[in-house]
C-alpha cells in the first residue's frame, strides 16, 4: 500500500471537503445555534444537534497540524527548509487577514459602524493582534470586538508556525514522535490545570489538535503503520464511530466537562482524519470528496475571516437589530443572506487577491 503522504503528492481532495464541513459547522454555531431562542421541538433539535458546532475550529487545527507537520517532516533536509516554509505561511495567511485589520481600522472611525453594539468597540488593545498574541489578551471581561472574533486562532496557529518547524529540524527524527507526545501531555495537564475559562483561547492546551496532527503525519510516513491501518480499515472506522458515541453519551449523562471535551474532540477529529486517509472509498471519504464540499474549503479561510462583520452589519442593516435572536421559524431564515454575501466576498478575495500570493507562494520549492 503507497503512503498518503509519497512526497510528490501535494494535494488530497477529501481533505478539502473536510475543511468545507470545519467551516460550514463554524458559520453554522455563530449564525443560528448562538441565534436560536428555544420556541419549539425542532428548534431545541437544531440547538442538541448543533451545540458542539464551535469545535470547527479545532477541526481546523488538526487539519493544519497533518498538513503542515507532513510538509515540515518530508522536506526536513531541504536547504530552503525555512525560508520556503515562512514564505509560503505569508503569503497564505497574512495578506487577507492584514487586509481585514485595515478594514476594521477605517470602520473604526466611521460613525455608521460605530453604532452596531459589539462590532468595533472592545476594552482590548488593537496592537496585540498585529503581532497575533490577542488570544492571551481575551478574558471573560475583556471580550474582543465581534469583528475580530475569529482571529484567535490565527494567532495559536501563528504562534505554532513559530516553534514546531524549529522542533522538526533540529529534533533527531526518531525522537520527534516522543517529543511531540509529551507536548500533548503538558498540553492536557495545562487545560486540567486551569480548567474551563481563560484559558479555552491560550495557546498551550489549544495545542492538543494540532500536535495530533503531527503525529499522524510522522507516523504516516512510515510504511509499517499505514499498511497496518489500511488493512484494519474497517475496524478503525468502527472505533472512531465508538469515540463519538462514547463521547456522546458521556455528555448526555450530564457529564459535559470542558477538560474532557477539549480533549475527546481533539482525538475524534484525528480519528475521522486517520479513517478518511485510510480507506478512501468509505461512505465519509465518498462524502467529503463532494464537489460543493470541497468548494467551501478552498474558500473556507476568507469566509471564517469575514464572517462575523458580514453577520452583524448586515442583520443591522437589514433587521435594524443589535443581535440577532432567533425565536420562530420565519427567523430560521434570516441569516441566509449573510451566508450567501460571506461566501460571495470570499470567492472574490480569493480570486482577485489570495490566488495572486498564493501563486507568488509557489515560486518558492523546498
Amino acid at each position: 500500500m503507497n503512503n498518503p503522504l509519497k512526497k510528490n503528492e501535494i494535494h488530497i481532495s477529501e481533505l478539502d471537503g473536510l475543511r468545507g464541513i470545519a467551516i460550514i459547522i463554524v458559520v453554522f454555531f455563530h449564525y443560528w445555534t448562538m441565534a436560536i431562542v428555544p420556541f419549539g421541538k425542532a428548534s431545541k433539535l437544531i440547538i442538541g444537534f448543533s451545540s458542539l458546532f464551535w469545535s470547527g475550529v479545532d477541526l481546523f487545527f488538526v487539519l493544519s497540524g497533518f498538513l503542515i507537520g507532513g510538509i515540515l517532516i518530508r522536506n526536513r533536509t531541504s536547504p530552503n527548509y525555512f525560508k520556503t516554509f515562512y514564505i509560503r505561511r505569508f503569503t497564505r495567511i497574512f495578506p487577507i487577514y492584514f487586509l481585514s485589520l485595515a478594514l476594521f481600522f477605517i470602520c473604526s472611525s466611521i460613525p455608521f459602524f460605530m453604532q452596531i453594539p459589539d462590532l468595533i468597540n472592545s476594552p482590548i488593545p488593537i496592537w496585540p493582534f498585529g503581532l497575533f498574541i490577542q488570544n492571551f489578551f481575551i478574558i471573560p471581561d475583556n471580550l474582543t470586538p465581534a469583528w475580530l472574533v475569529p482571529t484567535w486562532s490565527l494567532a495559536i496557529e501563528e504562534q505554532f508556525y513559530l516553534f514546531i518547524p524549529l522542533i522538526v529540524y533540529f529534533l533527531p527524527p526518531k525522537k520527534l514522535p516522543y517529543f511531540i507526545t509529551a507536548l500533548i501531555i503538558i498540553a492536557i495537564g495545562l487545560k486540567i490545570h486551569f480548567g474551563r475559562g481563560i484559558s479555552d483561547f491560550y495557546t498551550p492546551d489549544r495545542y492538543i489538535g494540532l500536535l495530533l496532527g503531527i503525529l499522524i503525519a510522522f507516523f504516516f510516513n512510515h510504511k509499517t503503520f499505514w499498511n497496518w491501518i489500511f488493512v484494519n480499515k474497517r475496524i478503525w472506522s468502527l472505533v472512531t464511530f465508538l469515540v463519538f458515541v462514547c463521547g456522546a453519551w458521556m455528555i448526555k449523562l450530564d457529564k459535559y466537562n470542558i477538560i474532557f471535551v477539549f480533549v475527546w474532540l481533539a482525538i475524534f477529529y484525528s480519528f475521522i482524519l486517520i479513517t478518511i486517509l485510510s480507506n478512501k472509498m468509505n461512505l465519509f471519504s465518498r462524502f467529503c470528496n463532494q464537489n460543493w464540499l470541497k468548494t467551501w474549503g478552498k474558500y473556507s479561510y476568507g469566509i471564517y475571516i469575514i464572517h462575523i462583520p458580514v453577520f452583524y452589519i448586515l442583520n443591522f442593516v437589514l433587521f435594524n437589530e443589535a443581535k440577532l435572536v432567533i425565536n420562530d421559524y420565519f427567523d430560521l431564515f434570516k441569516p441566509v443572506v449573510s451566508v450567501v454575501i460571506s461566501f460571495g466576498l470570499a470567492f472574490l478575495s480569493y480570486h482577485l487577491m489570495e490566488k495572486k500570493f498564493l501563486n507568488f507562494g509557489k515560486k518558492f520549492s523546498y
